[in-house]
């Protein structure tokens, strides 16, 4: 894409990385340099391949390529990971020093600094909550076609025989997505090449866009399965309405292009569906969406982001849900939204007057705070279980960034020693957000006009994909 977030990171930093094995996402780039070779007396080219694992980097909240060459290193680290699912951790958790930092590409090598930590089941889900808030307030765009996340990409190309096998900027997408029943008995079958061929089922589905205003907006969009979506669990028990909404976490390969022959899309976007959820018509799985649109760039730097929703922009959203996807009682919205509160003690929705009010964690603090638990020479790892098992974390939070406020920054209290150190993470963080949102607003906004002007027009009109 022509505007991806780019950020300086620190030579030999140590930050926690997530990484997102998928059998899709698992790639290999193979380069070709040709050297001379004094014994032969002529050149030869040397292949070298290059194992490529996606990494989401919690504590800033992007994307990066993370290349290993060493056979032994890239099994290992398989080995180590191959037991997530998507960004989901099962109880560990990975810091990795990163070396060769490449702004351009957004890819890093680690020359095996790479160290696993172990977390008690609460802890993992914690950290497993907090990263599904981030993507929550940070979901993708569309441009030109493309699913696109500006800040979660990184560009990658294989090359063989001194030949392109594929080039494509990957990116990690989260949004939600409209997707017709008729569609789905409609698949096609389409052979790409990622490596090797790899057999797609490719459903015409349509990607959302929350507007600020409660106008909802659908692009069509190619949405790409790894098995049958008619045998899917998910799709098996559609009554008798025309489509439905889903959350749905997906890997693209925009700007895609092969010379490769015998595939079908030797050129476009592979929108490569991982995880899909029913959306559930809630406050709670709502609103989170409309950060980029209603948090105040003040509160991008703290520790808890707070922003508030009118009511009649949550009804129009609802209203045009409604139309047409599955209805949902209100008992079940309810039974929901008890077992989020339950399970998601980082986020909390309230209801004042004519508002509802929005407070969630900044992704940033939670991974920070876990990278001191398990680093062997932090020795005050009391005082960070304490905030961490807080069961009312929010408040705790609250209450650190008053004080977190109020203290100078360079000299902290015992009480605050946790956060020592974690100014320049909020720092790049809030960049990243800044950058992000002024790219999802000038988006949607250049669609405004056109969108208000058909509003009327559409009220009535079925989703055409």
């Amino acid at each position: 894409m022509d505007t991806n977030i780019n950020v300086d990171l620190k030579e030999g930093a140590e930050l926690l990385i997530n990484p997102l094995v998928d059998p899709s996402a698992l790639l290999e780039k193979i380069k070709g340099k040709v050297v001379y070779n004094p014994r032969l007396g002529r050149h030869q080219e040397v292949m070298s391949k290059i194992y490529v694992f996606p990494v989401y980097l919690p504590e800033y909240g992007i994307l990066l390529s993370l290349d290993i060459t060493s056979d032994n290193l890239a099994r290992t680290f398989y080995d180590l990971v191959r037991n997530y699912e998507g960004i989901r951790a099962e109880g560990t958790i990975i810091s990795c020093r990163i070396r060769r930092f490449q702004k351009d590409e957004n890819r890093v090598v680690s020359w095996g600094a790479i160290k696993p930590a172990t977390l008690n089941s609460d802890l993992s889900k914690l950290y497993v909550t907090n990263l599904i808030n981030d993507f929550y307030l940070t979901p993708s765009t569309i441009k030109n076609g493309c699913i696109w996340s500006p800040h979660r990409w990184f560009h990658i190309s294989s090359h063989k025989d001194r030949k392109r096998m594929f080039e494509a900027i990957f990116n990690y997408n989260f949004g939600v997505v409209y997707i017709k029943r008729e569609n789905i008995h409609q698949r096609k079958i389409k052979k790409v090449w990622l490596n090797s061929p790899i057999k797609l089922y490719e459903v015409i589905g349509g990607f959302i866009s929350f507007h600020p205003t409660g106008f909802v907006d659908i692009k069509k969009v190619p949405l790409h399965f790894t098995e049958d979506p008619v045998e899917m669990n998910i799709f098996l028990n559609g009554g008798g309405y025309e489509g439905d909404y889903f959350i749905c976490f997906l890997i693209s390969f925009n700007n895609y292009s092969t010379p490769y022959e015998g595939v079908d899309i030797k050129s476009g976007n592979i929108n490569l569906v991982e995880t899909l959820l029913g959306l559930v018509y809630s406050p709670y799985e709502i609103l989170p969406l409309l950060f980029p649109f209603m948090v105040k760039n003040e509160n991008l730097g703290k520790l808890i982001y707070c922003f508030n929703v009118d009511k009649e922009i949550f009804k129009k959203i609802i209203g045009r849900l409604s139309k047409f996807g599955a209805p949902q009682n209100l008992e079940f919205i309810r039974s929901y939204e008890s077992l989020l509160m339950d399970n998601n003690r980082l986020l909390n929705v309230k209801e004042e007057n004519d508002n509802y009010c929005v407070e969630i964690a900044n992704p940033t603090l939670i991974p920070f705070l876990l990278k001191k638990l398990i680093d062997e020479k932090y020795t005050r790892k009391s005082d960070v279980e304490k905030i961490l098992r807080e069961q009312n974390i929010l408040m705790k939070i609250k209450e650190l960034d008053e004080r977190f406020g109020e203290e100078d920054k360079r000299v902290f209290n015992l009480n605050l020693s946790p956060l020592y150190g974690i100014p320049r993470y909020l720092t790049l963080r809030k960049k990243v957000l800044t950058d992000y949102i002024h790219i999802v607003q000038t988006t949607i906004s250049h669609k405004t006009s056109k969108l208000e002007t058909l509003r009327k027009s559409m009220s009535n009109v079925h989703y055409d994909m």
